[in-house]
């Protein structure tokens, strides 16, 4: 992955390895390559797609907006509660869709992420989102 300088070259490289023996499933990456493949595949359907990246990024698992630390008594970090994170950076994806599902003004971009981080319904999963509703 070192070597890779786009999606294509990623898309190769499964196809070779699919061709001799069965497709083989993506054992590493992280959120700026996922993001890139996400939206190669998108705008190679016709779906117009865009990578978005912020730095800093809170990850709170507690659900309460804050980014919660827990200490001993004796100031030490208690780790067993300690879930929330502030990352580096993080890059997802927004893409254009229309949205029949949903109540009238929630087409448009919607968010979507392919590298997450929660269980939804027993898959991980992150979207799409409306960007209004969010």
């Amino acid at each position: 992955p070192t070597d890779w300088i786009g999606s294509v070259q990623i898309f190769d490289e499964y196809m070779k390895s699919s061709r001799t023996t069965r497709k083989k499933p993506v054992k590493y990456g992280q959120c700026f390559i996922f993001s890139g493949i996400f939206t190669s595949v998108m705008r190679a359907l016709g779906i117009p797609s865009r990578s978005v990246t912020n730095f800093r990024s809170a990850h709170d698992t507690h659900f309460n907006r804050a980014i919660d630390r827990y200490v001993s008594a004796d100031g030490t970090p208690n780790e067993a509660m300690n879930d929330d994170s502030i990352w580096n950076f993080h890059v997802w994806n927004e893409a254009w869709m229309t949205r029949p599902d949903l109540p009238f003004g929630f087409g448009g971009w919607q968010a979507v992420d392919s590298t997450p981080q929660e269980v939804s319904e027993n898959v991980y999963c992150c979207g799409p989102a409306p960007l209004k509703a969010i």
